[in-house]
């Protein structure tokens, strides 16, 4: 029935929501954690949930009676022009993360397997799958993500597995307050990567159950916070967090140097195409929420071939939004960062608040 109506479960769209928050995460997670928190980096996950929890309350309180989108909310809780105006800020931030993660993408590829591959053909490829995903729905797309989270599960299981029997308990134990407290102070990195969560509800009108916000948004919480916390358990663990801090891809250095008895090695072939699949998921979804977005900030009829300036606009903007990689991470943490705690944390609370003081909420 939901495919007839062209709409999602809420529960396919976690699953959209956790594939996307999986990539930024397993890049980001380990080196940030550890840097701030050092051998107690794995409480980071821990104090990241907390806020991620309450988030998922307000969106529960937004979507009480399964009501339209965030954007519906938005307008309703703030007033058309005022709440036209908070997503135009979205929009912004979608199009940054999408440019961004793009950008990631490439450079990730260039730095492991594809040195000497133009960074240009490595948008386009990206992009023209991207494309063609987009305009089959986002009812195929979340079917194709349900499979593909399926086996991202069961492969990720097997690695961190084969991961624990090098963990070395010295590299996570022991640890003082003052650690705990690094670890709450490091956690909003995380946190920021999490919020995302906020954005898919702009798709809210092509999502039914959102009043199971609470039930299903709470599983999806708490399966990212558990994957992180095994991912620095078994990263820094295995690699110290001294090492994991200075290395710029610590979860993919880590399983490079995975073995099985000496009878099975170099699993990070295998993982690495797993990565560039939840690139990909990501990058989708980013384009999707961004098509919404647009069409309601400039109040157009957003048709499936709409995606295709958008996805030109990116590939333009991807070349020349940084120099080099270092660049590419400080636009991530300096500027991106702040916007994403802001936009998915501090909105939300205040559109609750504006809206229980209208009488909206």
């Amino acid at each position: 029935m939901l495919e007839d109506n062209k709409k999602i479960s809420l529960k396919q769209a976690m699953i959209l929501y956790l594939l996307w928050v999986l990539a930024p995460t397993i890049r980001v997670a380990p080196q940030a954690a550890a840097a701030m928190a050092g051998k107690a980096a794995w409480l980071v996950p821990v104090a990241a949930s907390i806020p991620g929890i309450l988030l998922i309350f307000i969106l529960a309180r937004f979507f009480k009676t399964d009501q339209g989108s965030l954007a519906d909310i938005l307008c309703k809780a703030l007033g058309n022009t005022v709440g036209r105006i908070v997503m135009g800020i979205y929009l912004f931030q979608v199009m940054l993360q999408l440019i961004v993660a793009l950008r990631f993408y490439a450079e990730r590829v260039l730095s492991t397997i594809l040195p000497n591959v133009s960074i240009l053909m490595l948008g386009v490829i990206m992009l023209a799958v991207v494309y063609f995903v987009a305009r089959g729905g986002l009812v195929s797309f979340a079917r194709l993500g349900q499979l593909l989270f399926g086996i991202i599960m069961v492969v990720f299981a097997l690695h961190f597995a084969l991961a624990l029997f090098n963990v070395k308990l010295e590299n996570l134990y022991p640890i003082v307050l003052q650690d705990a407290a690094d670890a709450a102070l490091g956690s909003y990195t995380i946190a920021g990567v999490w919020g995302n969560v906020v954005l898919v509800m702009f798709l809210g009108r092509q999502i039914v159950g959102k009043d199971q916000m609470k039930k299903h948004g709470l599983r999806a919480m708490l399966t990212i916070g558990l994957v992180t916390l095994i991912l620095l358990i078994t990263v820094v663990g295995v690699l110290g967090s001294s090492v994991t801090a200075r290395m710029p891809m610590p979860f993919f250095m880590m399983v490079k140097n995975l073995s099985f008895f000496g009878i099975i090695e170099r699993f990070d072939a295998f993982i690495l195409s797993l990565w560039i699949g939840i690139d990909f998921m990501q990058i989708t979804l980013l384009a999707i929420i961004a098509k919404e977005l647009f069409g309601r900030v400039f109040k157009m009829r957003m048709d499936r071939q709409m995606i295709t300036p958008i996805l030109l606009f990116m590939l333009c903007a991807f070349l020349f939004i940084a120099r080099d990689k270092k660049e590419l991470e400080n636009l991530s943490s300096d500027v991106l960062m702040p916007i994403q705690l802001t936009m998915e944390f501090a909105v939300p609370v205040l559109v609750l608040i504006v809206g229980k003081i209208r009488k909206k909420i």
